[in-house]
């Protein structure tokens, strides 16, 4: 199974020139919608250019040093008001930092993330995960339940399987800013491979 695929051809600013990144007062890992009118509107262009539409985007810090949880994300569905499996992301590193992202395979059941954000909140797409072992659980590496299946260092626009329990650990000496672009209509990785493989 493969679990990345890197696309450089893909626009490698996936901002709008009027985005400006959040201060944020502390050092922790950080996670927030960014309002999809910040998306670069040549990435727009190619997303649409192969039936692909943009639903949602967040912005990620991760630490200095930061390890996050294993997790699997899902996504809020204010119509039938239940949470779903989101399958893919396209990742942006945006200030070059060294990090690693790892998916695994494990038997143990996921729990649910506390929500960031009420379901009944004014944004139109809200992030959480599935968490495995424990809430926050990031030691798996020499843990016997957890099977390594792939590695990635995040540094060109990268279309990523979400659905499979993966966590990030950021190698470098400065915060780790990432974007991660969400689709409409939740397609599969094998689907949006298909589509995407020109932009490779």
């Amino acid at each position: 199974m493969q679990y990345y695929a890197e696309l450089a051809k893909l626009v490698n600013d996936p901002f709008d020139v009027t985005f400006q990144y959040p201060v944020y007062k502390h050092t922790g890992n950080s996670y927030q919608s960014i309002d999809i009118k910040y998306i670069n509107p040549a990435l727009s262009l190619q997303f649409a250019s192969v039936g692909l539409e943009v639903a949602g985007a967040i912005l990620f810090r991760k630490a200095v040093k930061g390890v996050g949880a294993l997790h699997s994300d899902i996504v809020w569905d204010p119509e039938t008001k239940t949470w779903f499996s989101c399958c893919v992301a396209l990742n942006w590193n945006l200030n070059n930092t060294r990090s690693l992202m790892s998916w695994y395979h494990t038997e143990v059941p996921g729990i649910q993330s506390p929500q960031r954000m009420a379901p009944n909140s004014v944004q139109s797409f809200i992030l959480s995960g599935m968490h495995y072992g424990q809430l926050g659980n990031s030691f798996v590496k020499n843990d016997p339940k957890y099977t390594l299946l792939d590695e990635l260092d995040l540094s060109v626009p990268t279309l990523l399987r979400t659905d499979i329990p993966h966590m990030v650990e950021n190698l470098d000496s400065q915060p780790r800013w990432c974007l991660s672009v969400r689709l409409k209509g939740n397609p599969n990785f094998d689907d949006c491979l298909l589509r995407l493989k020109q932009f490779s």
